[in-house]
């Protein structure tokens, strides 16, 4: 079975940078009947916060995406501990005890001797100044990593030998993601290309573990202004588009770095049955501008069907009304409210017109022919007064349409 896994770590909320990784491992996942998975990556105590972790199910939801199985590395220590145990057996860890200003005159003196400033087990020393030690992976000197987006990639080490078990016990994100990545028995692994070096070391990790075997697809960074995305300065946070419909963001980022035209649609299998992962390119990915988001906003709000808008308390005549001139649902809201609280029976036309009207048959423009002649009226000026009683402003709607939405919700 296709199996696949989305990680992210709960110190801020999600940004749509992790959107843009996490809609390409759902649509993956349910394209080739898959199963995904939701792995909360909180090795950080740090930084982890238990409203971040709750955020990212909640973000999920509201996303329209579902799980097939979730769990926390926090939970899975035991397991870790195993696997760090083989490590040892084989010989591809060591301690240290090299405190970190040690480290930094290592790496100050072979910068002076201009050697590669990274730290590997010759520059262990028999003893440091910290009581407590940590533990290190061997690396090797080269790597290869076969992904499906950039190809063949040779590098070359130019840093140290990681850190995979913390002077507190806690393991790493680098040595907990190869043990559940292995116990989980992922497939495919899609994230970002700033993971290639990760990949590079993880794969070289995995193999020594156990048997290691997945296809990678690592994706251009989606940049804003040229600068990496990221929850920890809070820009571009998912929770600012939440005016949006999530359809709308798969829309956009089911086809961003594509160059092709978004699906409008509400049915989140029409994403993954026209999707296609070997569209995307290695150019770079510029986040889209908010106008843009809008204008699928407003395409996707007009398929929404009467049990949606009804979820939501929106007045089926009101909307009919106004679908084509709003973009966003607390838009559409505020416009409902201010109607709803209308004191209907001081528009001076009221009368007249509440009571010709038939729901079964009525022309409404008649009934505004009527009303002019009646009162010897200039018909732009009007409409214009119908519009400006409803809306206090010039432009929406016509005024007939408003006038009939009226008699149809009061």
């Amino acid at each position: 079975m296709v199996k696949l896994r989305y990680a992210p770590s709960p110190t801020g909320y999600m940004h749509l940078g992790n959107f843009y990784v996490l809609i390409k491992v759902y649509l993956f996942a349910r394209k080739n009947n898959g199963h995904f998975i939701l792995r909360i990556d909180d090795t950080d105590k740090s930084r982890n916060k238990d409203e971040y972790i709750n955020g990212i199910y909640e973000d999920c939801k509201w996303l329209n995406i579902h799980i097939d199985e979730t769990f926390k590395q926090s939970d899975r220590v035991m397991l870790y501990d195993k696997y760090f145990q083989k490590l040892i057996d084989l010989n591809h860890v060591y301690e240290c005890f090299e405190s970190k200003e040690e480290i930094e005159a290592i790496q100050t003196s072979k910068r002076r001797r201009r050697i590669a400033p990274i730290f590997t087990e010759g520059d262990k020393r028999t003893s440091g100044t910290i009581n407590t030690g940590y533990w290190r992976f061997k690396l090797k000197d080269t790597f290869t990593v076969n992904d499906e987006i950039f190809g063949t990639l040779n590098f070359k080490r130019d840093w140290s030998d990681p850190i995979i078990k913390k002077t507190d016990g806690s393991y790493s994100y680098l040595f907990a993601s190869v043990v559940d990545d292995l116990e989980c028995g992922i497939t495919h692994l899609i994230r970002g290309a700033d993971h290639l070096a990760n990949t590079a070391i993880q794969e070289y990790m995995g193999n020594i573990l156990g048997n290691w075997s997945m296809k990678y697809y690592h994706f251009p960074l989606m940049k804003n202004n040229d600068s990496k995305l990221s929850k920890r300065d809070g820009e571009n946070s998912l929770h600012e588009y939440k005016d949006l419909h999530p359809m709308t963001l798969w829309s956009m980022f089911s086809i961003i770095g594509t160059g092709l035209k978004p699906i409008i649609s509400l049915k989140p299998e029409d994403y993954w049955n026209n999707w296609d992962i070997n569209m995307f390119k290695t150019g770079s990915v510029q986040m889209p501008e908010y106008e843009k988001f809008i204008q699928i906003n407003r395409k996707i709000l007009r398929l929404l069907d009467e049990s949606e808008l009804n979820s939501q308390g929106i007045n089926i005549h009101i909307w009919e009304c106004f679908k084509y001139n709003i973009d966003t649902i607390p838009e559409f809201l505020h416009i409902q409210q201010n109607i709803l609280s209308m004191d209907i029976y001081k528009l001076p036309y009221w009368s007249f017109f509440k009571s010709r009207y038939n729901n079964q048959n009525c022309n409404i423009n008649m009934l505004i022919d009527e009303y002019i002649l009646i009162h010897n009226l200039v018909q732009n000026d009007f409409l214009y007064q119908i519009r400006y009683d409803i809306l206090r402003e010039r432009s929406g709607p016509q005024s007939q349409e408003l006038l009939l939405m009226l008699l149809k919700v009061f």
